[in-house]
């Protein structure tokens, strides 16, 4: 081999590394760009999501439509005909079919299957909504269970919608569950199960049951306007 050919040689092997090299670094910097835009969108949606919960009042037959509620139970959604709501009578749990939550084509925002109950028994308590719930969707998507209790004007005393703990991607049947406290000022309680985003939620044995102190509560107090306090507290960070 003489050295216009070895030459030739090592110039085609630098040439096909720097394509390659040239491609990866393309490939890494589109994928960590895409990457950015996927988190910026869960976060928007989930941003989104806390705001509907807190801001409706989510009564029964907010953005439902007829045909689209059971006994007890209604859908809600951001969209509305983006989600279904129904009974799966070939899954079992200990005592009953399962309630599906699913996504309809190009579902976007959230959807829940949810009802509510007056507080009048609860008041003073601490409550537990559990269940099991098996899911099949994208690791875009996010499940959970939720829970608010509100006071007489709608105020919203406690909240918790899993927002740290969501179910991700398909996932066997695992329990689950949000504890809340109720305070005495309760007049109402909304729960149910979201599915934010394409696939499919199924729940079932699904209980509201009060619960010991032991068990620790996981929704969070929300303070009404005359709970905040006068003025500017710890600005200099000197209290820990």
């Amino acid at each position: 081999m003489n050295d216009s050919m070895v030459l030739g040689l090592l110039s085609s092997l630098f040439g096909g590394l720097c394509v390659a090299l040239v491609t990866y670094l393309t490939t890494r910097k589109r994928t960590a760009a895409e990457t950015r835009k996927l988190e910026a969108d869960t976060e928007r949606v989930r941003i989104e999501t806390t705001k509907v919960f807190l801001e409706t009042k989510a009564l029964p037959g907010f953005a439902s439509s007829e045909g689209r509620l059971l006994t007890g139970w209604v859908l809600s959604e951001s969209d509305p005909g983006k989600y279904e709501i129904g009974i799966d009578r070939t899954v079992r749990g200990r005592h009953s079919p399962a309630g599906y939550l699913r996504s309809r084509p190009n579902a976007g925002g959230f959807g829940t299957l949810m009802q509510m109950v007056k507080a009048e028994q609860y008041r003073g308590k601490r409550i537990q909504l559990s269940g099991n719930i098996k899911t099949t969707a994208p690791d875009t998507s996010a499940v959970g269970l939720w829970i608010r209790v509100n006071g007489r004007k709608g105020e919203i005393l406690r909240f918790d919608s899993m927002e740290n703990r969501r179910i991700h991607g398909t996932t066997r049947w695992t329990q689950h569950h949000v504890v809340s406290d109720v305070p005495e000022a309760a007049h109402y309680i909304a729960f149910g199960l979201l599915l934010e985003g394409p696939g499919e939620a199924r729940i079932s044995d699904m209980d509201l049951d009060l619960v010991g102190s032991d068990i620790a509560a996981t929704a969070t107090e929300l303070l009404n306007a005359d709970e905040f306090p006068d003025r500017p507290v710890n600005l200099d960070f000197n209290i820990d």
